[in-house]
């Protein structure tokens, strides 16, 4: 196998789920938002990710993850609340469902369908709101940590994962600007 072989294997593993994070992966992710616990609204958080030694802004959205088109999805992300990491044009298109009147987060409210096509810099979403209600299920398991504090532990996470890539402990993150839609997603 040549270097290049080897390099998309790595970004595979890399576009896995890490940690109590799911990463929206290529296909069709079917999810049913979760406001916080303590609040019926809050159910986003901004956040930075580190790669290569840049920043990018991301979003933590809280949901119950119901399956995944390209691949086999484990039950343990059907009973609990995850924290899942998205663009920013996935909240916005979720909080432009909200506006058009769409119930995503009551008890009895819709889900959503996040179509996630392409790599890199030529990646897009799409967000479809469910038909029919989709009640949240019974008995779920919400993390124990608040979504600022999973907002600082992914911060910490992704820049010790940059920084164990780049071997240089003292690298500082670089600010990056770049439109969402530019951006795309790198791991």
């Amino acid at each position: 196998m040549d270097g290049n072989k080897w390099q998309g294997l790595l970004d595979q593993l890399s576009e896995t789920t890490s940690g109590p994070f799911f990463f929206i992966k290529e296909g069709k992710t079917r999810v049913r938002l979760v406001p916080q616990k303590e609040t019926s609204d809050h159910f986003f958080v901004e956040t930075t990710r580190v790669f290569r030694g840049k920043t990018r802004s991301r979003y933590i959205i809280l949901g119950v993850v119901a399956g995944v088109s390209t691949q086999e999805l484990s039950d343990e992300w059907k009973t609990k609340v995850a924290p899942i990491v998205v663009p920013k044009t996935v909240v916005k298109s979720i909080l432009q469902l909200l506006a058009e009147g769409y119930d995503l987060l009551g008890p009895e409210g819709n889900g959503i369908t996040i179509i996630r096509d392409g790599k890199g810099i030529d990646t897009s979403y799409n967000v479809l709101p469910s038909p029919k209600p989709i009640p949240i299920p019974d008995g779920l398991t919400y993390p124990d940590s608040t979504l600022e504090e999973l907002s600082q532990e992914f911060y910490q996470s992704s820049l010790e994962r940059d920084q164990g890539r780049s071997g240089e402990e003292s690298q500082e993150p670089k600010e990056e600007k770049q439109t969402e839609e530019s951006s795309g997603e790198d791991w």
